[in-house]
């Protein structure tokens, strides 16, 4: 054993060799109870100790070629077997060797306070945990890289392990900036059993978590809390979702969303179809229309709680609404409260195209449009409904129109613009097989072709005769008398006339009239509560249909109502209706009701046989002689 010497390993006389014994080599310590080897420290001598060599280089130098060269026994579990310290440090750091059963181990740590690293006997390594249950088990943050924002040129992982609902989280920091990092974290809810997996960008728009997995299968992104197997979230300018194909030269149909049964047939593809490529065409440009496809399925649209579906063109949802099916099954086009089961409004003013156009491609035997009913049966191109057929030659003979109801030709116009109506080659303007009924005028060259009919008065003393309260011929109920208002003659200007009698004139169609025959007699008549019935001419024998008819004003009280007197208001003018046609010998009581007692004036009212037209603003009533007694 060599001992002492100077540092370049010789003895004091400079003589290379073995030191000679200086004091004592080994001492008895009645603290431990053991034999220590001790080397006197001698001033100027670097001490170098050699066992089982005769050549030490370092302080310690231990040889052996058979057995081991070093073996420190520690009899207990939880001391230090080696204890490592530097001179002015407190901390003392201790290699500890534990053999109990179950935990083999060896550690490292600062002697009395932590064992920041073991290795277990089977080769698990632990960093922060004495008892690792993984092949490496870190209880702690893990960086790989430079981890300062000022360490240039290296990127850092931390990986951390919490208590708590978050388990563990994984985490990645670009070296210059420690407030952008990536992370994994999964966090488990002991109460539900249940468990999130997330992936996050601290930097994304102050969202912490970008994407989450749920224990149960659901996929979120921009949420934490996915309701389905992928829900998307998002509150930014971005689009939630975008899918791009960068080719700009295909003519291919690309699907992007395919719908799919269990036994992987397409139900549904959501894609792009191509137009090819063209000169000029920029990334995108080729793809001329996007395509829905159902695969042997229907395809249905649905709204829930009286909601519509609406159609948008030239700008979106924000622009041009163009089509909706309202909730009641309404379609609208051009509007958006559809008021029949097809509504369109709008069209263009002075635009050929219409308002709406059926084109057929070429001339076929087949109708252009086909209203049919729900049942029956017969030729389902004729029999039901109503079919409209757009066919014929632009010559005058040919059909611009022509439609068809139960298997016949109803209407029909020529393009020369003859129109038949149950005739199907018109010979007129209006050629129509069959009786005709309308209930307003017939006119010819703008006149009321009815004036030309002879009228004749059953009724009697339409002049005005009054005897006794009483209008002579006729019938009063109780409380209700007849009285001279005034006369209005003839062979007087109008200028000289005063205001009322232009006022009556005006009313009467003779606003100009200086001449005039009868005398107009004004009566008054009045009733003094409501009555079923006030006043009327004695009992008429009529044939076919007969009007009532007077020019009238309400001077007090409620109007009178019915036969001659209906329309009365507080202004003059025509009033009357009509009745027929009625059966021969129909007995009549032309008798105006009351619901009130009033007060009102009357010119020539009377029952003329015919249906005689009632125009207030163009009045034609006039005095009918025939019959007056």
């Amino acid at each position: 054993m060599r001992h002492g010497g100077h540092a370049d390993g010789r003895d004091r006389d400079g003589a290379a060799g073995y030191c000679r014994r200086v004091g004592r080599t080994s001492h008895f310590d009645p603290a431990s109870g053991r034999q220590r080897l001790r080397l006197p420290r001698v001033v100027g001598l670097v001490p170098f100790l050699g066992i089982g060599t005769t050549s030490p280089d370092g302080l310690l130098t231990l040889s052996g070629a058979d057995t081991p060269q070093l073996r420190i026994a520690n009899p207990a579990d939880g001391t230090a077997t080696l204890r490592l310290s530097r001179e002015g440090s407190p901390a003392e750091w201790g290699v500890y060797r534990y053999g109990s059963a179950g935990s083999d181990r060896f550690c490292v740590g600062i002697i009395g306070t932590s064992e920041p690293f073991c290795i277990a006997a089977d080769g698990r390594v632990g960093i922060g945990t004495a008892t690792p249950v993984s092949a490496l088990e870190v209880n702690g943050s893990v960086s790989i890289g430079s981890k300062f924002a000022g360490d240039v040129g290296g990127f850092h992982m931390n990986v951390n392990n919490y208590s708590g609902a978050v388990k563990h989280v994984l985490s990645a920091t670009p070296d210059g900036n420690q407030t952008v990092n990536g992370h994994v974290q999964y966090s488990w809810d002991e109460s539900t059993h249940t468990g999130l997996l997330h992936l996050g960008h601290d930097g994304y728009d102050g969202v912490g978590k970008v994407m989450t997995v749920a224990s149960a299968g659901g996929v979120g992104i921009g949420t934490t809390a996915p309701s389905a197997r992928l829900e998307v979230a998002d509150n930014t300018t971005y689009a939630g979702v975008k899918i791009r194909n960068t080719d700009a030269t295909t003519t291919n149909r690309w699907t992007v969303l395919d719908l799919r049964n269990a036994d992987d047939s397409s139900l549904l593809q959501l894609g792009l179809v191509g137009k090819g490529g063209r000169a000029g065409a920029s990334q995108g440009d080729a793809w001329d229309s996007a395509y829905v496809d159902a695969y042997g399925k229907d395809l249905v649209l649905a709204t829930e709680n009286a909601n519509s579906i609406r159609f948008f063109t030239s700008g979106g949802p924000q622009a041009n609404e163009r089509m909706r099916i309202a909730a009641a099954g309404n379609v609208g086009i051009g509007t958006t409260a559809p008021a029949a089961k097809l509504h369109v409004s709008g069209g263009e003013v002075g635009s050929s195209a219409g308002l709406a156009q059926i084109t057929q491609a070429a001339a076929t035997n087949y109708p252009t449009l086909v209203v049919k009913q729900t049942t029956g049966g017969g030729n389902a191109n004729m029999d039901q409904g109503l079919v409209v057929d757009v066919a014929g030659s632009n010559t005058g003979t040919g059909n611009a129109l022509h439609v068809y109801g139960q298997g016949a030709s109803r209407f029909v116009v020529q393009n020369g613009g003859n129109v038949g109506i149950g005739a199907s080659n018109p010979a007129a303007r209006l050629d129509v097989a069959g009786d005709i009924a309308f209930s307003g005028l017939l006119k010819q060259g703008g006149i009321d072709t009815r004036y030309d009919y002879p009228f004749y008065r059953v009724s009697t003393n339409q002049y005005g005769d009054i005897s006794g309260g009483v209008r002579t011929g006729w019938s009063n109920n109780t409380g209700v008398s007849w009285s001279i208002y005034r006369y209005i003659n003839t062979g007087t200007p109008r200028a000289s006339r005063d205001a009322e009698e232009k006022e009556i004139l005006t009313a009467m169609g003779q606003a100009g009239a200086q001449h005039f025959q009868p005398t107009i007699v004004v009566a008054k008549v009045e009733w003094g509560s409501a009555l079923g019935w006030t006043t009327f001419p004695n009992q008429i024998w009529a044939s076919g249909t007969v009007t009532f008819g007077a020019y009238t004003k309400l001077l007090t009280g409620t109007a009178l109502t019915g036969y001659w007197a209906d329309g009365m208001t507080t202004s003059w003018g025509l009033c009357g209706s009509s009745w027929g046609p009625v059966a021969p010998g129909t007995y009549i009581h032309a008798h105006p009701a009351s619901s009130g007692p009033g007060s009102a004036l009357v010119v020539w009212p009377a029952v003329v046989s015919g249906r005689f037209p009632l125009d207030r603003a163009n009045p034609r009533w006039g005095y009918f002689r025939w019959m007056d007694p």
